[in-house]
């Protein structure tokens, strides 16, 4: 990688909080490995934390794994319910009228992977 790309990388760094995949893709390197020798891991490590705290999908340490796939099959129905194409397509496949539809994925938001499991007590 030539150093004045790498300097631009840590100065883009610096000021925007983006995410280290769209660095490495945006900048054509083969791979993060690349990436880490110019930048501090603590740096790195506080701008995860930062988004983790912005916004709730990205998630945190504790995060259990059905958890996690809440957050996916919330964001998957939201997102088509908020697009009247996507559910145009979900209403045709199933069958139902696109009222039906959405109705039928908001009851699956309740609960789209089935009850918690139980916890642990530690």
């Amino acid at each position: 990688c030539v150093p004045s790309r790498l300097a631009s990388l840590q100065q883009a760094l610096a000021v925007y909080p983006i995410t280290l995949t769209l660095v490495v893709w945006s900048f054509g390197l083969r791979d993060q490995n690349e990436l880490l020798p110019t930048m501090s891991k603590v740096n790195m490590s506080s701008q995860l934390e930062h988004l983790q705290m912005k916004y709730v999908g990205t998630g945190h340490a504790d995060l259990t794994k059905w958890e996690w796939a809440v957050n996916v099959q919330r964001d998957t129905l939201a997102s088509v319910m908020g697009h009247p194409s996507m559910l145009m397509y979900a209403s045709v496949a199933q069958g139902e009228s696109m009222g039906r539809a959405r109705f039928n994925m908001m009851q699956r938001m309740l609960a789209p992977c089935g009850p918690p499991p139980p916890k642990d007590d530690e």
